[in-house]
């Protein structure tokens, strides 16, 4: 019984050391650029933050879009708008979004349904200002090469 008892509290410090671990490191990060206008993306598990300008070291301004996704079948899927006035949309079409701040430059777009199709009809004909972004980094460029994007991503930071 002694065993059984030690082997449960050495994993369950186990998981609360991974959890800790988790929140604190970043997975990645993704470069996204149109124009001279930047955005910073960065993973951090089942969230994505999106910060308007370019971020090396991790002193992140205090406004931003985090994206959420969990549960079976979930992912984060989004499209990235850069317009002419240097400002970037960010549509929500999976998973969960959020404004926090109050940068003009980067907005948060809440479609309903209706609306993002008609917006979709339109930008994805012409999607060169146009990115898609996914939690699924491999799909995300495949997308954007098919599409024929303008949209310039690095993703030499990303693990």
């Amino acid at each position: 019984m002694k065993y059984l008892l030690a082997t449960l509290a050495i994993a369950f410090l186990g998981l609360i050391c991974w959890v800790i671990y988790d929140q604190l490191v970043e997975d990645g990060i993704i470069f996204y650029e149109y124009k001279g206008v930047n955005i910073t993306r960065v993973d951090n598990g089942n969230k994505s933050y999106f910060y308007y300008g370019s971020y090396n070291d991790g002193d992140y301004p205090k406004s931003y879009i985090r994206t959420e996704y969990s549960g079976f079948n979930m992912g984060m899927q989004g499209y990235l708008t850069f317009e002419s006035d240097k400002r970037v949309f960010f549509r929500c079409a999976d998973g969960y979004a959020e404004k926090i701040g109050n940068d003009s430059n980067l907005i948060l777009v809440d479609d309903d349904a209706v609306s993002y199709l008609s917006w979709s009809d339109t930008a994805l004909i012409e999607y060169k200002n146009t990115y898609e972004v996914s939690d699924v980094i491999n799909l995300e460029k495949e997308g954007n090469i098919k599409s024929l994007s303008k949209v310039k991503a690095d993703y030499s930071r990303y693990e």
